[in-house]
């Protein structure tokens, strides 16, 4: 490793070691503060969780992850989605099939179960 990479994974592991901390406050906070009205408790755990992730933001795991979402998205344009008839025919004939094979399912266990008992007697 170099400098600069131990440099950078000291300040994403003390990053991490922030989140977590202003995580683990706030729900410590919510819990010790119980008696506060529930909406401004709510705004306060918004906007600490709202800096917990700017402060996320700012690791490497935290680029790569809002570069994972934005090439999701863009991936999710692409996709060709079926249009209403399709979804309805497909989920109709996996109906079917599924009550066939649990019709078939059902007398092989029936038979199984009769030719043990027969043989056990």
């Amino acid at each position: 490793m170099t400098v600069k990479q131990n440099k950078t994974s000291f300040q994403d592991a003390s990053l991490w070691c922030l989140v977590a901390f202003c995580l683990a406050g706030s729900l410590y906070a919510n819990h010790h503060y119980a008696s506060i009205d529930v909406s401004i408790r709510t705004l306060a755990f918004l906007t600490i969780f709202a800096l917990t992730l700017a402060i996320a933001y700012q690791t490497q795991k935290g680029k790569d992850f809002v570069k994972f979402a934005k090439e999701s998205k863009n991936e999710l344009r692409k996709v060709v989605w079926p249009t209403r008839d399709e979804a309805v025919k497909n989920t109709i004939m996996v109906a079917i099939i599924v009550a066939i094979m649990s019709l078939f399912l059902w007398g092989v266990d029936a038979l199984v179960a009769w030719g043990i008992s027969h043989f056990v007697r």
